[in-house]
């Protein structure tokens, strides 16, 4: 669970402009909005409706991303919506898949979920990567469906059940065992 002390690095992330390009532009993120982020994360972890976690890259600790399931949804329905976002510096080295890939492991084994879905741009390439490379399938397209940046763009819809998700491929990953990702045992901020 985020804690007051990820409000420097998430700022740092959530504002460098290749972040921002693959994100919906929610609020500006300025440091008390992201201290409020960190704050509704509490919140929704109280509640159970929100599982959010920070990144931290092994080596040194550095926070390095978020990954998420959010409006998590229990009894009959029984699903979740997987969300992440990483620090530019570490894209390409499998951190993102192995932060996701454990998240979505707790979310059918601990909740237990039978159902995770995930959105993104069409034009993100990368994350259907990840997306696909856990087993997540794309279940559909939503044509210009966000008003992003001045025009209308599409999402594709990715579904994953139970008993689908699958390991990060080796390749994502940097030679070093150190660069992986951990996530941080919750602590009070």
């Amino acid at each position: 669970m985020p804690t007051l002390k990820d409000v420097p690095a998430w700022h740092d992330t959530l504002t460098e402009p290749r972040v921002l390009d693959l994100m919906l532009p929610e609020v500006p993120w300025t440091l008390g909005a992201v201290r409020q982020k960190v704050a509704s994360a509490r919140e929704g972890a109280r509640n159970g409706t929100l599982y959010e976690l920070a990144v931290e890259r092994r080596s040194d600790g550095a926070v390095v991303g978020r990954v998420a399931l959010k409006e998590v949804q229990l009894g009959p329905e029984s699903r979740a919506i997987l969300a992440y976002w990483m620090d530019p510096s570490v894209w390409g080295a499998g951190i993102a898949s192995e932060a996701a890939h454990a998240l979505c492991l707790a979310g059918f084994g601990q909740l237990p979920l039978h159902r995770i879905d995930a959105e993104v741009f069409a034009f993100n390439v990368r994350s259907q990567r990840l997306l696909r490379a856990l087993g997540f399938r794309k279940e559909g397209e939503a044509r210009e469906a966000i008003r992003y940046r001045g025009r209308w763009v599409s999402a594709w819809n990715f579904g994953l059940l139970r008993g689908e998700l699958r390991s990060p491929p080796r390749i994502l990953r940097r030679p070093s065992s150190s660069s992986g990702a951990r996530a941080r045992p919750a602590r009070r901020p």
